[in-house]
């Protein structure tokens, strides 16, 4: 495995680009049903000796209006289009439309957006539709990488190849055209890091991408039929027909089973350090590395069998991100937890960690929800796309670049 911020770049061919971001990359799927949105009553605690501020969350009985969805009173005249599905990446984000097509905007040093040009750290700051992909059922972005599933069970993908992510054969560091996977029958897709896992119509799963054994695709051993799979920076979950969920590295391939449910999972979401789980009976539960309370448990410690988020009920889904995680509740709530939780990327300072579920008050209510590695996006009931969180490469596709860390001041995607 490589060191942990230690990155492939100088293996990248000339066209490619040569800097050296931040790291890590997840991607989720939603659905939700209807609920009023009540409100928090946040208490601080006294910080503890590192300075870290330690926030904890709690739900009263009393609700509160709904929020205003991205934080302003939208432009009824302005267009929306009819996206099904949308993944986040280091810095950039693409989107599956309706029609088959997939738009993508932001980071393109390598040409993850998929526009045939490759070497500008800021690339299209608006959705702009990816060359030569038609029929595509589903979308995912990797760290700086991109692919899709088609109607007609292959994938595509484009960007960054230095770990053969792409395809080995390809034998260029990038691409910006949208290239053939070595694997077909493709049920689901998930995008990691440097690698890429696909499970097929048997409900096998298969990897390829960073330390696969001699460049090519590897089954995972998994112990019965597969109905989902997720993809962190090195780490890979497998949920299976029988409710049970595997976990693996790119180095470790063999499936470790994860232990402490107290309800049957419905949703995967997988982190580097950790994952989380949104349960059958509506609670969430994490696992993995909590020291910077991403686990949701107030207590920052590691955990190895999954524990309950506290105070969650009603949860519809989970997404994860290296340091945080949010959970989207049936009324459209959208709760975060973890490091720099509430402005949709991870923080380096020590001092802006919530170690309970506190919840983003000028998003929602939401139908669907995405965190990335520097944003994160809200699929909005009225239909906005609604992104808060680093925005120097045009990840947030407002039509424009910049910081816009607040989540107070989320923004609409523009079409």
């Amino acid at each position: 495995m490589r060191p942990r911020g230690a990155w492939p770049w100088a293996a990248l061919v000339a066209g490619c680009g040569a800097a050296t971001p931040d790291v890590s990359t997840t991607s989720v799927r939603v659905q939700v049903s209807v609920q009023e949105a009540p409100a928090p009553v946040v208490l601080v605690a006294t910080p503890a000796p590192s300075a870290r501020r330690v926030v904890a969350a709690a739900r009263p009985s009393q609700p509160s209006p709904a929020p205003v969805t991205c934080g302003f009173a939208r432009d009824a005249s302005a267009p929306r289009a009819s996206f099904a599905e949308v993944s986040l990446g280091h810095g950039h984000s693409c989107a599956r439309i309706g029609d088959g097509t997939v738009r993508c905007w932001g980071w393109n040093l390598d040409g993850e957006t998929g526009n045939g040009a490759t070497g500008s750290d800021r690339g299209p700051a608006a959705p702009a539709q990816v060359r030569d992909v038609e029929g595509a059922a589903q979308v995912c972005a990797g760290f700086s990488y991109s692919c899709a599933r088609l109607r007609d069970g292959t994938a595509e993908c484009w960007g960054n190849n230095s770990n053969n992510q792409i395809r080995f054969s390809l034998r260029a560091s990038c691409t910006a055209e949208p290239v053939r996977s070595p694997v077909d029958h493709v049920r689901a897709l998930a995008c990691g890091g440097w690698h890429v896992c696909a499970l097929r119509d048997n409900g096998s799963v298969w990897c390829w991408g960073e330390e696969a054994p001699r460049y090519a695709p590897w089954q995972v051993r998994l112990p019965g039929r597969a109905v989902e799979v997720v993809a962190g920076w090195h780490r890979s979950c497998a949920r299976t027909a029988a409710g049970a969920v595997f976990c693996w590295t790119v180095t470790a391939r063999e499936p470790v089973a994860v232990q402490g449910f107290a309800s049957p999972p419905v949703q995967l979401a997988v982190a580097e350090r950790f994952a989380c789980a949104a349960l059958a009976d509506g609670t969430a539960a994490c696992w993995g590395d909590g020291y910077h309370g991403e686990l949701g448990n107030g207590a920052p410690r590691e955990r190895r069998e999954a524990a309950a988020v506290a105070g969650l009920s009603d949860v519809r889904e989970v997404s994860v991100h290296e340091g945080r995680a949010c959970a989207l509740t049936a009324d459209g709530a959208i709760w975060c937890w973890g490091q720099r939780a509430r402005h949709g990327r991870r923080g380096r300072d020590a001092d802006d960690e919530i170690v309970g579920p506190t919840r983003l008050t000028a998003v929602g209510p939401a139908e669907h929800l995405y965190v990335g590695e520097r944003h994160a996006c809200a699929h909005t009931r009225v239909g906005d796309l609604c992104c808060w969180g680093d925005n120097t490469y045009g990840q947030l596709g407002n039509n424009r670049t910049g910081s816009s860390g607040d989540p107070d001041a989320p923004s609409a995607v523009v079409w």
